[in-house]
């Protein structure tokens, strides 16, 4: 694409959480659904991806393939800043969009681009590219093919509510009775207006370099074709890496076909995996361990077929680590 022809503004973008509940919650006599220790993941990625970019169909399958790789957790975050261009994303949210912009100011970049996958809060990769990805995913299970995240979570679904528990791991689960309820959607913060560019990115021909192990960048700072991207040493990364946290429950439609009928991708179906419906703020994460009973009609919305938990150090606005995850189906 050129990039002159993508380069817009982005003014602010609201945090806010979507607080709609569109489906009942489960039958009282439904059977009790959970995730466990066998469950716990290692990688949690996040495509940024949208139905007007025509290099974004590529990554879409590749995270299809990916998401039934044992601990590894797999999300799609459509965004909205491509609609422009003709054909409105049915999926994409203004909170997908801010949290991608949220990372990259955490990074010190002025660019986001699609597709974008960031790795574990922390490593940004280009999302189409196929080496990258898996290099990415291998990084980020350097301490071992066993070694989990840091942050035990998980979730038990019974009589119309899921509860989320989190505990720093190698300590006990908190205390019976001990649960939160949470009764209500809190609104997220703003974004601050970033000026910004936005660009659509494809992933390039393999090189001798390449093939041979080297790594090659493309000029977009911060996107990596073939390397991992770690974040800058910003004072907003300082702020994501401080230690605080907040704990997020998300609803997920796990698979989701879209015919798409104009724009780059137009005549075309694609297929998205695991895309974030929702958000649903716990509270935040304090380092010892905790639990919160949300209702699943405050969560539940049309075609939500799975939950996913996650504790992440920083805040909306300056989104750091992802130290721990769970997924859970409720069909």
């Amino acid at each position: 694409m050129n990039e002159s022809r993508w380069r817009v503004s982005v003014t602010s973008v609201l945090m806010c959480l979507m607080t709609t509940a569109v489906a009942g919650p489960a039958s009282a006599g439904q059977g009790a659904a959970s995730a466990g220790s066998a469950a716990r993941p290692q990688v949690v990625l996040e495509l940024f991806t949208s139905q007007g970019c025509s290099s974004c169909p590529q990554a879409d399958a590749l995270l299809a393939r990916l998401k039934d790789r044992p601990g590894l957790i797999a999300l799609s975050l459509p965004v909205t800043y491509w609609d422009y261009l003709g054909w409105k994303d049915t999926l994409a949210s203004p909170r997908h969009t801010a949290r991608q912009k949220a990372y990259a100011a955490v990074r010190g970049e002025r660019d986001v681009f699609t597709p974008q996958l960031v790795v574990n809060g922390t490593a940004s990769v280009l999302g189409n590219d196929t080496a990258a990805v898996e290099k990415a995913v291998a990084a980020a299970r350097s301490n071992g093919e066993d070694a989990p995240l840091p942050v035990t979570v998980s979730m038990t679904i019974e009589h119309g509510r899921v509860t989320v528990r989190t505990r720093p791991s190698g300590t006990p689960d908190a205390a019976p009775g001990a649960d939160v309820p949470v009764s209500a959607v809190p609104s997220g913060p703003t974004l601050a207006s970033v000026p910004t560019r936005t660009r659509s990115l494809s992933a390039p021909a393999p090189s001798a370099e390449a093939a041979s192990g080297g790594a090659t960048e493309t000029g977009l700072a911060g996107a990596s074709t073939s390397g991992v991207h770690a974040p800058a040493a910003t004072d907003a990364a300082a702020k994501a890496d401080a230690g605080r946290g907040e704990v997020w429950l998300l609803a997920v439609s796990t698979k989701i076909a879209v015919p798409i009928g104009r724009g780059e991708n137009s005549g075309h179906t694609v297929t998205y995996t695991n895309v974030v419906r929702r958000w649903h703020r716990l509270g935040a994460w304090t380092g010892t361990g905790q639990s919160w009973t949300v209702p699943l009609a405050d969560i539940r919305g049309e075609a939500t077929d799975a939950v996913v938990a996650l504790v992440q150090r920083g805040d909306a606005e300056t989104p750091g680590e992802i130290v721990g995850g769970a997924l859970v189906p409720l069909n």
